[in-house]
This record gives C-alpha cells, structure tokens and sequence, in this order.
C-alpha cells in the first residue's frame, strides 16, 4: 500500500520547478556556515539509491546542495548500508528490479560483498519465539546507523521545502513499512491529512508530509515504489509575529 505517493518516472511539479533558491551560505547536514572550508553537492535522496540504467533511460537528476566535503563523505558509508538494507524489498517495479539487478551483478564481481554478507547475516527467520511465513523475512539492522540516513534525507529535503536547517540533533522517530505490509495505524491515519506526493522521478523515489501547528512533522518516503519509510519529529515554530504597534 503506497497511499498518495505517485508512480511515475518523468518529472512532478515540485522542487525542479521552483524559482532558483538564494545562494547556499549553509551546510544543512552540520547547520554550519560553509565558509572557506572544501564543498561538494549532495544528492537528495542518495545517489546509490539510483540505478545507471534508470538515470539514462529517464534522464533523471536528483535535487544537490551545496554542502561541507567532509560531512558529505562521513554519511557514505552508512549510505550504502541503508540501501542494501533495502535491496532485499525492491524487487516488483522497474526501479526495484534495476537496483537488484545492480547489487547482484556487483557482488557477482566481487563489490560490497562483505557489506551484502553483513545485511545477509541480520536476516531472521523468526522475531521472538514467533517463526515468520516463509515468504517474509525480519532484518535485524543497525538503527543507528539506518536512522542516520533517514535523518539526513529527511533533513535535507525539509531544507529544500523551507531553506531552513534542522538541528541535527533532533530525534526523529523512523518506521520502515516494507511491501506487503499492512501500514501502522499512525501512517493510515496521516492519509487522511491533504499532503501532496512530491518527487521529481516518483518511480524511484517520492515523498509526503504533514506539518502541524505544533511544529510536529510527519514524513513519508517511498523508494523504487516499494519500500515506505516514516519519519516523525518536531521542530521548534517560527516566533509569532508581533502585532503590537510601534
């Protein structure tokens, strides 16, 4: 069940089609002014998530910002983790088959097998002392370094939407729905809320959120149309507005 996210490969109406932002003076992953120090451009969502046979036949880009070098590269590794993580769900779409095809040609070569053996290790076959149905299989990942991923995206997508930082220290609360899965009753009761399904490629990837008054967010990713990801956290309102007369 994806909701209101959308499946389509061509591009959507909303961040590629937005005037061109203001100049980045801010690292939105550290909240620090660039400075002088080296930059690059992050991908966002991660480019690993983006087989080479998608991007050429759809001629897609993900949305980049200018960030500090160094805190781009201190996410690679867990980057790569989070999408193995994911690859076992993917298949069933044409983004999903291309992103498994991908791994296991790579592993075939001899790429990211000790990464692929680590994600194989945490497979369960049962959760307690209850035995899943032999089509499902439990990973029992590191949510740490999951959690940080899903952060950093959520993160950066919240400073494309309002050129605001989050303090990257603020918890986010993240459950991964993988396909087949009957949803949590809190992202059924989200759909309820109007929210535009975002996404410049939405077949690869696309997103939804809800914003409350409270400064309480409640994010919705979908990858390869299969996988869903929620985020949930708060961030602190903007000052109301002094209506008191000079």
């Amino acid at each position: 069940m994806t909701g209101k996210i959308g499946t389509r490969y061509g591009k959507h109406h909303d961040l590629a089609k937005r005037p061109k932002p203001a100049p980045i003076t801010t690292c939105y992953i550290c909240g620090e002014p660039l400075g002088d120090r080296p930059t690059n451009r992050d991908h966002i969502p991660p480019d690993q998530i983006l087989p080479a046979s998608i991007r050429r036949k759809y001629a897609i880009n993900f949305v980049t910002r200018k960030v500090h070098l160094a805190c781009n590269d201190s996410f690679k590794l867990d980057e790569e983790y989070f999408v193995h993580c994911l690859i076992p769900f993917a298949p069933g779409t044409e983004a999903g088959d291309a992103i498994w095809r991908k791994a296991v040609t790579e592993y075939r070569a001899g790429k990211n097998r000790p990464l692929v053996n680590l994600v194989l290790s945490q497979a369960k076959e049962r959760v307690g002392d209850v035995y899943l149905p032999p089509d499902k299989v439990a990973l029992d990942y590191d949510l740490d370094r999951f959690e940080r991923v899903v952060s950093k995206i959520v993160r950066g997508l919240y400073f494309c939407e309002t050129e605001t930082v989050i303090d990257p220290s603020t918890s986010m609360t993240v459950f991964v729905i993988p396909p087949g899965n009957d949803p949590p009753d809190h992202y059924k009761e989200m759909l309820k809320h109007p929210a535009e399904s975002k996404g410049n490629h939405q077949g690869v990837f696309a997103y939804w959120y809800v914003a409350f008054d409270s400064g309480v967010h409640y994010w919705a990713l979908l990858l390869w149309d299969k996988v869903i990801i929620t985020a949930i956290f708060k961030v602190d309102p903007p000052p109301a507005a002094d209506a008191t007369e000079p």
